[in-house]
This record gives structure tokens, C-alpha cells and sequence, in this order.
């Protein structure tokens, strides 16, 4: 898979390669546009803006979110410059999505020494339904991806390279890397570790001298690694997050189980890589795996691979990360994609020995592969149809300085986004919450969970209520009737509501016996 130092395939030539990777290109583009600058945010977008709005440098490193420092840092000046709410915010990971499509071809061009392969390669992430519906959310996902892109473009060709200079370098970008993004120390431990085998077995065998330098170059990495996470990562995971992914961490029940999990979730994560079937992709990456194994110049690059499946597995056994979840399995998509090239390469390698008509034929069909797949595969991205912005200027609005304000606890971080209201925030480190948010506004409240959302003694001295509520899918409202309940046995009675797409705002006013001890019964919520 590595062509020795001096003999690298000339991957940016050819002129004959221009047409199909602008088409790959164009697709790239053309599927994620239309989910840009949508009316408002969703739900899980709307929380990331709620931090690059508020939160300072300090707070960065202390919120407890499963955004990246980085990621976030990345954001603000976009959100500066550019203004506007949505489209600022999703110009980073549009743009890194793209990246993402170059960064590919480039790699696996330069590794298999096949540029057409390199374009296959590209369609595959370009048309990918999760990294074109991510590339147009405020998410991390396509950033991930990129770093990982980024990181094995430049140590896998050299990973056999102990140099201590290379190294020392290699683990400055990794740890610039792991800030931008949490999930790049699959690929920077391998990476960095992998060169100092040969090094330290010489070394063991008292064949060479030690290298001391090497080993102090990726020390320094654990060390700076492992102080990251005790201050920062382990604050990623929290019991709600656990449960959410719960499905997606594999069990260790039985035998049995571990091998139904494997069937399951990790060929899904396989699969979900490329628009091939399983039946295809995996002879490809076990035949690429073999061809990297068998040849010492390669042999490293091999264990690489094994190295990193391993470790996604070993994450997902301890609960630290998901494995088969769908979006967050975006980041190691390109390691998939690059494993299988090897094996596409390794086959076509052989077969041009065998004629030398053979390598341009499959040059040609690699190139045609990826403009079918460009044009092909994939559907448009598309954004949640949400119009919350707007129910957020109108609540606003309607907010008289008397009236009380109730806002559903999923709710408040769009309320801060779009609105002009003081909010208080709360970025200290937390396994329960990603942050504390409130507005600061008086005669405001947050309507939580369980039984007694918020305190009933809010509603004493008020006469009228708003009740702000988004995320209100079918089977949702029935579970948030404890907050309706609330405000009908504090003498309230809904008069009017105002809806949207999935979000509501309902005004709540006294009835004429408030004051009486009287509890309305369950007629009194709000039509559903």
C-alpha cells in the first residue's frame, strides 16, 4: 500500500481525472445545500449555539456537553463574522463535510498509488446519507471525520518512521487534534505508537541503541492525553447519554450475545461507510488487511487497521463509546473506506500483472465507478422543519412584565439562543446535565421532569401564564400532562395556543375562582 520514499505515484496529475472529481464534487454540494439556513435551529443544534453564545474561553473547557472544546472555539468567530443564526453556525461543518470528500481522495490516492481509486473513495463520503445530513447540522461529526482524515494522510505513509523530530511533531498535531476532536485518539494512539515497535524490539534484543528521544516525544503525548481526559473527557459521559446509547455498547453477557452485538451493530458500522453491501465491502477489507499484512514494507500500516477496529470495539465494551449508532460512527468511516482501498488496490495491482492493458481498464472503471455513485446515490439533506425562532419572538413579544413565563426544560436553550432575554448559565462540570440554563428574567421557570415540574407557589401572584414547549412529537405531549396538571391546580385554564412544527406556545389564565380550593380537572389541558 506505501510506495517507497522517491517512488510515490504522481497523484496530482492527470487532466483526464478533473471531470469526474468535479462531478464528485458538485454532488457533494448539491446534496447537502438545500438543508442550509434553515427558519430556526433543532433541538440538539440549538444547544451548541446556546454555548457559542454564552459560553467564554474559561467555560470551554469546564461544560460538560459532548461538543468539543475545539468545535466550539471553531464556531464563534463564524458566528461573529457572518451574523446570520442558522447559517453561521453551519458553515464549519458544511465546509468540513466537503473536506471530508478531499481529503479522502487525496489519501487513499496517495497510499494506493490509484487516483482513480481516490475519486471512489471521495463519492462514497460525498454521497454518505449521514455525513450529508450531519455536514448541514451544528454538529461535530464531520470535523471528527476530517481530523481523522487528516491524521492518517500524514503518519500512515511513514508510520514505520521513528524519527524523533516526525514524532514530536506528529503528537503536537494530535493533541491540537483531540481538542478539535475527542474521538481522533483512536487513529493519533496507533499512530504515534506503531513507529516505536521496530525501534524499542532492536533496542530489547540489544541491537540497536534505545530511542530515547521517541519514546519521550509520545510519552509526553500519554501524559498531555491523559491529563485531557482527567480534566476534561471524563465529564463527556453522563448517566442520560449512557442510557441513550446503551444498545450501542456491547454486552458481555454470553458468548452468544457478544456475537449477535458483533452481527448487528458492528457490521452496521462497517457497512454504513460506503453505498456497497457488506458482501462486498468486507472481502475487500479482509483481502486489503492480508495484502498489507504479508509485505514487511506495509506490514505496520496493517496492524494500524487492527489496532484501530480493536480499540472502537474495546471503547464499545467499556461503555466509553458507542459502536453502530449511525452518526457517531462518521468519524471512523474513512478507516473503513481506506482498508477496503488497499483491497480494491491489491486486486487491480495483480491483475495488471497479468496484462498491461489491465491497469488502464481499471483506472478508467474506478473513475466511472465514482461519477455513477455521484449521480446516482444519495438523497438531499434535509433540516427539521422547525419554525422555533419565531415562536420565540412572538413569546417575547406577548410577555407583559406581570405575566409568569413556564418554559420546558428542552426548550430553554433556543429560548436563549433567539431571544434578548438575560439568561443565567452555569458551565461548571456536571454528570447529569450538559449545563445549567435558565432565563434571568423575573417571573420566569423552568418546567422540568417527574411529578412536580416546577414550584406550584410560582403561579401565586400571577394572572396570566405562558407555557413555551418544543420537541412535541406524537406520544410526546402525553408524557408532559404533570406540567399541565400544574398549572390547571393552580387555577389556570388554557384560552389560546400558538403552533408550529413540533413546538407550541399555550397562554394560561386565571380562572375566575383561582384563589379557591379548587383542582381542575383533566379537561382543562391543552388540546392535543
Amino acid at each position: 500500500m506505501s510506495v517507497p520514499k522517491g517512488e510515490w505515484p504522481d497523484w496530482r496529475s492527470g487532466a483526464g481525472l478533473l471531470p469526474p472529481a468535479a462531478v464528485v464534487l458538485w454532488a457533494a454540494v448539491a446534496l447537502r445545500w438545500p438543508a442550509m439556513n434553515p427558519r430556526s435551529l433543532w433541538l440538539d443544534d440549538a444547544w451548541v449555539a446556546y454555548l457559542v453564545k454564552y459560553a467564554g474561553f474559561a467555560d470551554l473547557f469546564t461544560y460538560p456537553a459532548s461538543a468539543p472544546t475545539g468545535f466550539v472555539a471553531i464556531l464563534k468567530p463564524f458566528w461573529w463574522l457572518i451574523g446570520d443564526p442558522e447559517l453561521s453556525l453551519q458553515l464549519f461543518p458544511f465546509l468540513a463535510g466537503l473536506g471530508c470528500v478531499v481529503g479522502i481522495g487525496v489519501t487513499v490516492s496517495r497510499l494506493t498509488g490509484w487516483p482513480s481509486l481516490g475519486l471512489v473513495a471521495a463519492a462514497c463520503l460525498a454521497v454518505n446519507p449521514f455525513l450529508v445530513t450531519y455536514s448541514a447540522r451544528v454538529k461535530q461529526y464531520p470535523s471528527d471525520c476530517l481530523v481523522v482524515i487528516l491524521l492518517m494522510l500524514w503518519g500512515l505513509p511513514r508510520i514505520g518512521d521513528s524519527d524523533p523530530a516526525r514524532l514530536a511533531r506528529l503528537a503536537a498535531w494530535s493533541l491540537a487534534a483531540l481538542i478539535l476532536s475527542f474521538v481522533s485518539v483512536f487513529v493519533s494512539v496507533p499512530l504515534l505508537h506503531l513507529p516505536l515497535v521496530r525501534p524499542v524490539l532492536g533496542w530489547l534484543r540489544g541491537r540497536a541503541p534505545g530511542p530515547y528521544l521517541s519514546l519521550a516525544a509520545v510519552a509526553a503525548f500519554d501524559a498531555c492525553a491523559a491529563l485531557f481526559y482527567f480534566e476534561r473527557l471524563r465529564y463527556q459521559t453522563r448517566p442520560a447519554l449512557a442510557a441513550f446509547w446503551n444498545k450501542a455498547f456491547l454486552p458481555l453477557d454470553s458468548v452468544d450475545s457478544v456475537v449477535a452485538f458483533l452481527a448487528r451493530h458492528g457490521v452496521r458500522a462497517v457497512e454504513s461507510a460506503t453505498p456497497f453491501a457488506i458482501e462486498i465491502l468486507l472481502p475487500l477489507m479482509l483481502v486489503g488487511l492480508v495484502w498489507l499484512l504479508v509485505r514487511p514494507a506495509t506490514r505496520l500500516q496493517g496492524v494500524f487497521f487492527l489496532t484501530v477496529f480493536a480499540m472502537l470495539v474495546a471503547a464499545s465494551v467499556t461503555r466509553s463509546y458507542p459502536l453502530g449508532g449511525g452518526r457517531t460512527d462518521i468519524f471512523h468511516y474513512p478507516v473503513t473506506i481506506l482498508l477496503a482501498s488497499a483491497g480494491a488496490a491489491a486486486v487491480a495491482t495483480l491483475l495488471s500483472r497479468l496484462s498491461p492493458v489491465i491497469k488502464p481498464v481499471s483506472a478508467g472503471a474506478f473513475a466511472i465507478a465514482a461519477v455513477v455513485l455521484a449521480v446516482t446515490v444519495g438523497s438531499p439533506a434535509e433540516y427539521p422543519g422547525v419554525d422555533n425562532a419565531r415562536l420565540v419572538r412572538m413569546l417575547t413579544r406577548m410577555a407583559k412584565k406581570h405575566d409568569g413565563v413556564v418554559v420546558h426544560w428542552n426548550a430553554v436553550f433556543t429560548l436563549g439562543y433567539y431571544s434578548n432575554w438575560p439568561m443565567y448559565s452555569n458551565f461548571e462540570r456536571s454528570r447529569h446535565n450538559k449545563f445549567y440554563v435558565r432565563p434571568a428574567r423575573r417571573g420566569s421557570v423552568i418546567a422540568g421532569r417527574g411529578s412536580r415540574p416546577f414550584d406550584p407557589d410560582f403561579l401565586a401572584d400571577k394572572r396570566r401564564v405562558l407555557y413555551f414547549e418544543t420537541h412535541i412529537f406524537p406520544g410526546v405531549r402525553e408524557r408532559r400532562t404533570a406540567i399541565y396538571d400544574v398549572l390547571s391546580a393552580g387555577g389556570f385554564e388554557p384560552v389560546r395556543t400558538i403552533e408550529r412544527q413540533w413546538a407550541r406556545i399555550i397562554v394560561y389564565e386565571a380562572a375566575d375562582d383561582k384563589g379557591d380550593d379548587v383542582r381542575r380537572p383533566a379537561r382543562t389541558r391543552p388540546a392535543s
